[in-house]
């Protein structure tokens, strides 16, 4: 261990880097070196404490004392008229913060062991950057906070905070996740820009405002390990919303005005165990549907085909077949479209093999071989070098599409002579092939389905 408690600091000093100084216990007297504008001192680990005369640094713009962990206390730092970033993040044996002037534009206590914060914080009103990320204990917050211009709030990992105080300002992210809050504040509304709320791990979380639906810029509404949600809001005015997590909620039911939410394409429902039965979701043309069945996880594309409202097709990614019995899914007028079986043969080839899915009927087929076009379309015209898709489908039928058809081995084709141009995509193929029991494709191999080799244009 050493101190430099006797060394004197130039006058025209303006930067001091101690970083990394781990034996550093002390620091000299700083009253002399008024020009300093930029200390740090990150990870000195063995740094007692701050001398009072830093006060006399009225250029100091910023202090950077991350990583300091046996810092217990600060002087009071208001007299520091310039200071506009200050760290404390990973001091975890400092238990309170001093004074700080409302000039501060970033403040980061970050795994700090503050147990609270001091009046001054929440009018520091040019402030734009505060983290207080995993602050286990910071018991309470002051009543208000002004943040006009911050727009991420991150409060995750304050296991003990239960309380969220008023908050005025235009907060786009606000992280609540593994805190012990148990309600929102009305405040909640004036987010009107709010794009991400995550509150994942709330255990004490019981319910949410009516008002979190005035909230049509919120995209990703994350309620994941809130055990104690009963009941969702109402969602209708959430227009905006991609992404709905409530898996290991005690969720009974999901609201019937989620169809309001029509731009969702993520719903997470794993672990759920009070939930009985969704309700048709066939007015969404595009959703993802997390959930478990037993001990597996599935996850499920919805698409809407054709504009036919009662078609699925259904995806996931660990299975090999899924049951057409969902137990959460109401099928009622409706077919389900089993697992494709998604293979990539190389990095020029994919396949979805619907061979072993035997009891579809002809209207699942067709919309199955569109699906299966528009896919072909998509990956000639994203792909840089030749690809190939190849599907297989049961049946004993060309599917309709295929405007040349012949039985036997071969068939000519007469192309138009204005078709070989840039906008040509390539070639479709179909063939029927009899096997004795169903195929699963390997490389090299072949099954009813057809192949599209789209050249490089």
């Amino acid at each position: 261990m050493f101190s430099v408690v006797n060394v004197q600091c130039p006058q025209q000093l303006k930067r001091l880097n101690l970083s990394e100084s781990v034996y550093l216990r002390r620091l000299p007297n700083l009253s002399s070196a008024t020009e300093l504008e930029w200390i740090s001192l990150q990870g000195c680990e063995s740094l007692l404490e701050i001398p009072l005369s830093i006060q006399c640094l009225q250029k100091l713009v910023c202090l950077d004392l991350e990583g300091c962990k046996k810092l217990r206390s600060l002087p009071n730092l208001v007299q520091l008229k310039s200071l506009k970033e200050l760290s404390l993040s990973y001091c975890s044996n400092l238990k309170m913060l001093p004074e700080i002037p409302i000039g501060i534009e970033e403040l980061e206590l970050e795994d700090c062991g503050l147990e609270g914060l001091p009046s001054s914080v929440p009018f520091l009103e040019d402030i734009y950057i505060l983290k207080l990320r995993n602050c286990e204990n910071l018991l309470s917050l002051p009543s208000s906070f002004h943040l006009k211009n911050v727009d991420a709030l991150d409060l995750s990992g304050c296991s003990n905070l239960t309380k969220l105080p008023e908050i005025i300002g235009d907060l786009k992210v606000l992280l609540l996740n593994k805190t012990a809050i148990e309600e929102l504040p009305s405040s909640i509304r004036s987010f009107s820009s709010l794009v991400v709320l995550n509150m994942k791990g709330c255990k004490s979380l019981k319910n949410l405002p009516s008002c979190i639906c005035d909230m049509k810029f919120l995209q990703m509404l994350i309620l994941s390990g809130c055990s104690k949600l009963g009941k969702l809001p109402p969602l209708y005015g959430l227009c905006s919303l991609r992404e709905l997590y409530v898996d290991g909620t005690a969720l009974v039911e999901i609201p019937i005005d989620i169809y309001a939410a029509e731009c969702l394409q993520r719903l997470v429902l794993s672990g759920c165990s009070k939930l009985a039965k969704l309700r048709p979701l066939h007015d969404f043309s595009h959703l993802t549907l997390s959930y478990l069945d037993g001990t597996v996880l599935i996850e499920i594309l919805i698409k809407r085909l054709n504009g036919r409202r009662s078609t699925f097709v259904m995806y996931h990614k660990r299975l090999h077949a899924l049951p057409l019995n969902c137990t959460l899914m109401d099928t009622a007028g409706s077919y389900i479209v089993p697992i494709a079986e998604f293979e990539e043969l190389s990095g020029s080839y994919n396949v979805y093999n619907y061979c072993n899915s035997v009891n579809w009927d002809q209207n699942a087929r067709g919309d199955i071989m569109v699906d299966a076009l528009l896919r072909m379309k998509e990956i000639s015209i994203t792909s840089d070098t030749d690809a190939h898709v190849i599907v297989g489908l049961p049946g004993s039928e060309i599917p309709e599409g295929f405007n040349y058809q012949s039985p036997g081995s071969s068939m000519d084709v007469l192309f138009p002579q204005c078709c070989f141009n840039s906008l040509f995509l390539g070639f479709a193929f179909c063939v029927v092939l009899d096997f004795e029991v169903p195929v699963v494709p390997k490389e090299g191999g072949a099954f009813n389905g057809i192949s599209h080799t789209l050249p490089q244009v």
